[in-house]
């Protein structure tokens, strides 16, 4: 679609359809995956184009059930005793049965397809800055390829909203995620999926880590957030977590006015030492690369009760806690943070 034009070109097309210029780029990644775009449900509100969406869905797949019935002789059960007629003249050929199962199954994919492409949409347009966001840098062709000849194959809903997500983010931010997390989330089912989010709901991060803190082997998550170690050890063998035994986040000695930095729920958490500590270690669970790239995935809400459990080596007091809200200012290892407007957390 905008093959072969500069990205001030393909602002000009933006602008004169009065379309984001991320929702450009997410229909010419679209058209590269699958070779066309589809009736644009772009230009539908999100209840209508699922309404229409779903009523779609549902006559097409009939349509392809009742052919697909032609497949099947007339078997008759009477009796205790299973009856299946000869084959008539009239029963379809090796070939044109193919031909109808193909049919039904490319069928399927598509409606997939469109699922999945409908909802990155609209998790862009959800995005209050969509009209400031902008991204030039390009999505690798095998990304793209690998993650349309997946979604395919996601018929469960919750999962489609899921790889919607993962284009969208994929779109604002080219290598957001990679291959391996895409063949991590292939294999994950909506289950798994719903208990990988609840370690997500109690997740923190610092400047170079992302954990969950384990401060007294699993008995608060069991029995505060119903995480429990069988569910750890599922996550790791997904992939998306790592156990060991004694794993730290490691602080280390902290001198008198250090300061220390979590992040919980896009809310910043300043803490400083009122004195030396000795050892500030704390006893976690550690996200792999690929549980961290999901966990941008999930939308976190902000919860008191566990942003005290989380801080509970910190209010003992020895220490000053501070909290900024909505704090979303990337960080890393050479940033210098600024902080203002800090409440006191307690």
């Amino acid at each position: 679609m905008f093959e072969g034009l500069t990205p001030e070109q393909i602002a000009l097309i933006a602008a004169s359809l009065g379309m984001p210029k991320l929702l450009i780029k997410l229909l010419d990644v679209i058209q590269q995956g699958t070779g066309t775009i589809s009736e644009p449900y772009f230009i539908r509100k999100k209840a209508e184009a699922l309404a229409d969406g779903k009523t779609y869905e549902i006559e097409k797949l009939t349509e392809k059930f009742v052919e697909s019935q032609k497949l099947l002789p007339s078997i008759e059960y009477k009796d205790g005793q299973l009856s299946i007629p000869n084959k008539s003249e009239n029963d379809l050929t090796l070939q044109q049965r193919y031909k109808k199962r193909f049919e039904y199954q490319q069928a399927r994919k598509q409606i997939n397809v469109e699922n999945v492409t409908a909802n990155a949409v609209e998790e862009l347009l959800s995005d209050p800055e969509i009209e400031n966001l902008s991204n030039d840098e390009p999505i690798d062709p095998d990304w793209t390829a690998r993650f349309f000849e997946t979604v395919e194959n996601v018929s469960e809903e919750q999962m489609q909203q899921l790889w919607g997500k993962v284009l969208a983010g994929e779109v604002k931010r080219p290598k957001s995620f990679s291959l391996r997390t895409l063949e991590t989330l292939k294999n994950i089912s909506s289950a798994e999926a719903e208990i990988f989010v609840k370690f997500c709901n109690v997740s923190v991060k610092t400047i170079s880590a992302c954990f969950v803190p384990n401060f007294d082997n699993f008995k608060s998550l069991q029995s505060n957030y119903s995480i429990s170690y069988s569910d750890c050890l599922l996550m790791e063998e997904i992939g998306l977590l790592q156990i060991k035994q004694n794993s730290l986040i490691i602080f280390g000695s902290l001198n008198k006015d250090k300061k220390v930095y979590l992040f919980y729920a896009k809310n910043l958490f300043v803490i400083t030492a009122k004195e030396e500590i000795p050892n500030a270690d704390i006893k976690a669970i550690h996200f792999t690369k690929v549980g961290e790239e999901l966990l941008g995935l999930v939308n976190i809400n902000f919860d008191k009760e566990v942003a005290n459990w989380i801080l509970t080596p910190f209010l003992d007091g020895k220490f000053h806690v501070e909290k900024t809200s909505n704090f979303m200012k990337k960080v890393d290892a050479s940033t210098t943070l600024t902080i203002s407007n800090l409440e006191v957390f307690s």
